[in-house]
């Protein structure tokens, strides 16, 4: 739990309730809106520190992602779905959204069958992506299974530094993976395993994708490879950073997210609005 002033409220996501927390001072308007969702083994808290800095801006959404309790790997099992429904359930017509490993691959899933008409604008943090699926073989499998503790360990010292080294560290680390279980990793590495075969061609919203240089789960590569692959995207690889840079580092984090959204502002809505006189265009060119 943050130490950060928040307002916490529930919304009905397919009859299960889900928290969603904004930071006390924030932006009101729901035209700005910032939605940032967290990945398998995190929680909305790792989003504090930068939604704090960027809520002068905009509006800013954490939200607890169903995945992050015991009772959330249905919802890891159909990430599209799971991301349409809490999208839906936030009531908003139109947001940018930071999603952060497993859920930055689940949105991916997520733009290829339900597009992004309701998207502002995207920031992916640490994807898992790869551009061909040749690019699996079974070691890939091996080096995930392997470093999955490793994985998990990262990033509760990174929420907690001064844990680092202390024997309950790897406790901690332990039981979130039973909680995740077998079932639970599958419906990861399944999920990234199919992310050769997904239609990103039609994303045509503004992205931005964040990677770390000395992350060992989700590589830099992976970053540069989904950049390449959306239309309108850009790769910026932090140094220093691991699999938690809005942790480890979150100013520079802020700065280059601000500095994004800076740019683009608005784009979504002028799209929307160019296929809405198209569209008419259409309808009286027929009549």
């Amino acid at each position: 739990m943050s130490d950060e002033p928040h307002v916490r409220r529930t919304i009905d996501v397919g009859g299960r309730p889900l928290e969603v927390y904004e930071p006390v001072g924030g932006g009101r308007s729901s035209q700005d809106a910032i939605v940032f969702l967290h990945g398998m083994a995190a929680s909305w808290s790792i989003w504090t520190p930068v939604a704090r800095r960027l809520g002068a801006r905009a509006r800013t959404l954490c939200v607890e992602m169903p995945w992050a309790s015991d009772g959330g790997r249905g919802w890891a099992m159909a990430p599209a779905r799971s991301l349409h429904m809490i999208f839906r359930g936030l009531g908003l017509d139109r947001f940018t959204v930071v999603a952060h490993s497993f859920a930055a691959t689940a949105l991916l899933a997520y733009l290829d069958r339900y597009g992004a008409a309701r998207l502002e604008s995207i920031v992916f943090v640490c994807p898992f992506y790869q551009d061909a699926a040749d690019k699996f073989d079974w070691s890939t499998l091996v080096y995930f299974v392997d470093r999955f503790h490793g994985f998990l360990r990262e990033g509760l010292v990174a929420r907690r530094p001064s844990h680092a080294g202390r024997p309950t560290v790897d406790l901690m680390a332990a039981r979130v993976r039973e909680r995740i279980g077998p079932e639970g990793w599958l419906q990861f590495f399944g999920l990234f395993c199919r992310t050769p075969r997904l239609d990103l061609s039609h994303v045509e919203r503004p992205a931005l994708v964040l990677g770390g240089s000395e992350d060992i789960a989700s590589r830099p590569r992976y970053s540069r490879e989904l950049a390449a692959a959306l239309p309108r995207a850009e790769a910026r690889i932090l140094r220093g950073s691991g699999h938690f840079p809005m942790l480890q580092n979150p100013a520079e984090f802020s700065a280059i997210v601000g500095q994004f959204l800076g740019r683009h502002r608005g784009c979504g809505r002028r799209a929307g609005a160019l296929r809405s006189r198209g569209a008419a265009g259409l309808r009286v060119a027929r009549g």
